[in-house]
């Protein structure tokens, strides 16, 4: 079960931890509640150990949703990182994302 934390000083979102398809619904909600709350929402996968596809699916369509009405979102995880691999996306697929993006390294 994934360790799901909020930052309201950083306006940052953690997860934590192994991710399983049952924590899907409520990173979603957190990603929901929260790009609301900041100007700018930071979603930290830099110290996840395990996530399923479906799972890291999920995020991104939440995050695409946010973004369309209008909140700022950015994805940080570890490139070289096999556990957040589930984006599946060349780097260069990245910039279709918009302002949703990607660092290599924990913020």
């Amino acid at each position: 079960m994934a360790d799901i934390s909020f930052l309201a000083g950083g306006g940052r979102l953690v997860v934590a931890g192994e991710c399983l398809t049952t924590d899907r619904d409520a990173i979603v909600e957190a990603i929901e509640i929260f790009a609301g709350l900041v100007d700018a929402l930071v979603l930290d996968f830099t110290r996840v150990t395990t996530l399923p596809l479906e799972v890291g699916v999920s995020v991104i369509e939440a995050c695409r949703a946010a973004e369309s009405v209008g909140h700022q979102v950015a994805l940080h995880v570890l490139d070289d990182d096999p556990a957040v691999g589930f984006v599946n996306v060349a780097p260069a697929g990245f910039a279709s994302l918009g302002r949703f993006g990607r660092c290599s390294h924990p913020c």
